[in-house]
C-alpha cells in the first residue's frame, strides 16, 4: 500500500508545477498572459495525456499486471519503451502544429526545449500509471480475482504481440 501511495503522490507531484503557482491569479498583463499560456499548455498535455492513453493503455496495464504477477519477461516484451513513448508525444505535437485550432497555436509559440519536455512529462506519467496499476494489482495478491487478472493478462499478451507484428513501434535506430 505504501507503494502505491508513492506513486500516487509521484504522480500527483508532476503536475505541481503547472497546477499552482504564485502567478496563477492573474494581476497585470503580464502576469494575465503568464496565466493564459500556462492554462493552454496544459490543455494541450491533457490532450496528449489522452491520446497517450489510448496509443499505449492496454500495453501499459497489461504489462503492469504481468509484473504483478511475477511475469517480468513476458511484460517486457509487450511494454512500450521509453523511446516510443516520447516519440509518439513528439509526432503528435508536430501534427497537431501544424494543423490549426488553439492548441496548434499553442504549441507554435513553444520552444524546442518546452515541446521535448512536455512529450517526457507525458512519457513518464504513463510510466507512473503502470507503477501506480502494477501496485493496485498487488493490492490483490492472495485473492481468486488475482489468479483471475493474471490469467486474464497472460491471455491478452498474444493479441498485443500479434497487433504489434502488424503494426511495430519505431525502433531507436
Amino acid at each position: 500500500m505504501r507503494a502505491f501511495n508513492r506513486a500516487l503522490v509521484l504522480a500527483v507531484l508532476l503536475q505541481l508545477p503547472s497546477l499552482t503557482s504564485a502567478q496563477d491569479t492573474p494581476g497585470d498583463s503580464s502576469d494575465k498572459y503568464a496565466h493564459e499560456k500556462r492554462e493552454s499548455e496544459r490543455d494541450v498535455a491533457i490532450h496528449l495525456g489522452g491520446l497517450g492513453m489510448k496509443q499505449f493503455g492496454p500495453r501499459v496495464r497489461t504489462a503492469a499486471i504481468l509484473i504483478a504477477c511475477g511475469k517480468p519477461g513476458i511484460a517486457n516484451s509487450i511494454d512500450p519503451s521509453a523511446y516510443e513513448k516520447v516519440k509518439f508525444f513528439v509526432d503528435e505535437l508536430g501534427r497537431v502544429r501544424s494543423g490549426s485550432g488553439k492548441d496548434a497555436e499553442t504549441i507554435r509559440k513553444m520552444t524546442v526545449d518546452e515541446e521535448f519536455n512536455l512529450a517526457q512529462t507525458e512519457s513518464d506519467e504513463l510510466g507512473a500509471y503502470e507503477f501506480g496499476y502494477q501496485q493496485a494489482v498487488e493490492l490483490i495478491k492472495g485473492t481468486s480475482s488475482f489468479n483471475t487478472v493474471c490469467d486474464t493478462g497472460v491471455k491478452v499478451v498474444d493479441e498485443i504481440l500479434k497487433e504489434l507484428k502488424e503494426h511495430p513501434p519505431p525502433s531507436s535506430k
